[in-house]
């Protein structure tokens, strides 16, 4: 349909939004030891729905569940020390903050998820893992078969819902472009990628 978002007619899917409950609504209750199990299960739920996701964004969900307003150190701690006891996770080879399942495969994922429709960003840039950035990337160099490095990182962006492109936007983006080339689907030449 011509209404549809181009990510999606590019073969992305719409990003899916884990929905998880806290426990008592008593924010300090997130770190009763008691809640360890409760907080594991919501741990892995986040994950199964929302993988490959970063710890920031984990952390983000569970502090709202629990009515927590910022994301601490403590918080952090916390979290990332559950996460070791949830489950057996994969990670990205760029980045140990990106937790992916055990059914995904960072080397040989080709997804890539975009925003629903209205077009904003689901998620920060920085929550986007390099390798879904690099699908994005090559869906759209595919359809160029040739561009400039900036112009691809940019179109990259428009993808995942960006309409202005600031510095904390185009870094994750180049680095898709560049992960997009290390594997083998673009040759680059002098800012520019094509495929190979």
């Amino acid at each position: 349909p011509k209404d549809e978002p181009l990510g999606i007619l590019l073969g992305g899917t719409p990003y899916e939004r884990a929905r998880i409950d806290g426990g008592s609504g008593e924010p300090r209750s997130f770190y009763d030891e008691k809640k360890d199990a409760m907080i594991v299960r919501r741990i892995e739920k986040v994950v199964e729905v929302e993988a490959p996701v970063a710890l920031e964004v984990i952390a983000r969900r569970l502090a709202d569940a629990w009515g927590l307003k910022n994301i601490t150190t403590r918080l952090k701690d916390r979290v990332g020390g559950l996460i070791a006891r949830a489950g057996n996770w994969r990670f990205s080879a760029s980045s140990t903050d990106f937790f992916w399942r055990r059914d995904q495969d960072p080397t040989g994922y080709e997804s890539f998820r975009v925003p629903a429709k209205g077009g904003r960003p689901a998620r920060r840039a920085r929550h986007i893992a390099t390798e879904e950035i690099a699908n994005a990337a090559g869906r759209l160099l595919a359809e160029h078969v040739s561009i400039d490095v900036e112009d691809l990182a940019r179109e990259t962006a428009r993808l995942f819902g960006y309409r202005r492109i600031t510095e904390k936007v185009r870094a994750p983006m180049e680095a898709g472009v560049r992960l997009l080339a290390e594997r083998g689907g673009g040759i680059l030449e002098e800012g520019r990628i094509r495929l190979p």
